[in-house]
This record gives structure tokens, C-alpha cells and sequence, in this order.
């Protein structure tokens, strides 16, 4: 397993997170009461897709 796909595999999980704490299926905005959640999962998706950006350069 190399590490793009582990991040790819940790960025699957954090976007079930984000899924899950969203009000629509767009996810564009959180359900009432999990707005911390959502937005830890969202800075940590973007994180996610920087960090394998970096790895496939």
C-alpha cells in the first residue's frame, strides 16, 4: 500500500464523517447541533487533498 492511497482511504472516512453531519447531499451545510463536526471533517478533507497533491507531484 503506498501512502496516496492511504490518504485516499483516510479521505474516503472523512468524507462519510462530513456526509453524515450534513444537513443535504450536497453537504454544503451542517445538520443543527453538529456544526463542529462538520467542519472539522471539512478542513480535514482539504488537508487530505493537499497532503496528496504534494505526494503526486
Amino acid at each position: 500500500m503506498t501512502r496516496v492511497e492511504i490518504l485516499e482511504k483516510y479521505k474516503d472516512i472523512a468524507c462519510h464523517n462530513l456526509f453524515c453531519y450534513s444537513a443535504n447531499y450536497l453537504m454544503s451545510k451542517p445538520k443543527e447541533g453538529y456544526e463542529k463536526e462538520w467542519n472539522e471533517a471539512n478542513e480535514e478533507i482539504k488537508l487530505l487533498e493537499e497532503l496528496i497533491a504534494e505526494q503526486t507531484e
